[in-house]
């Protein structure tokens, strides 16, 4: 299992309001209720040490696929609460993801607070995309 598979099933495992969803992994699957876990450039080595250990961090995105509206309606407000919650759960969360006995996660965190957004107001979709970071010590 990779980092990523260990992280997805670490957000379903802790994480109640996706823990029935299913969780795509680089899969943006463009329907109401659709959740994934992408990949993003930037995983890094970011300290090495003598022993052959070294400090990395593992960078992700998590994105939403919510219903949108150009009306008057709570559509989009419930979409970015939904993502807030997110946001906030990430922020207040106290078991870190296992990567294995041979890494030891130092911290996870998201790094916008704000997410990205992609509307498809033809499909009445919005793509809500936040991204984050797993730090871990990977052992020599």
């Amino acid at each position: 299992m990779n980092l990523y598979d260990q992280l997805t099933d670490w957000i379903k495992t802790n994480y109640a309001a996706l823990s029935s969803d299913w969780l795509y992994f680089n899969a943006v699957r463009m329907d109401i209720g659709s959740n994934s876990v992408n990949s993003v450039s930037g995983n890094m080595v970011t300290q090495k040490y003598t022993d052959g250990s070294t400090e990395n961090e593992l960078t992700f995105a998590i994105a939403l696929i919510r219903l949108y509206s150009a009306e008057m309606s709570d559509d989009n407000v419930n979409a970015i609460n939904e993502v807030s919650n997110l946001v906030e759960w990430f922020k207040t969360e106290t078991t870190l993801p296992d990567f294995g006995s041979d890494k030891v996660v130092n911290s996870i965190e998201i790094t916008q607070d704000i997410p990205d957004i992609v509307v498809d107001q033809d499909a009445g979709l919005c793509k809500y995309q936040i991204q984050g970071k797993v730090q871990f010590l990977q052992l020599a």
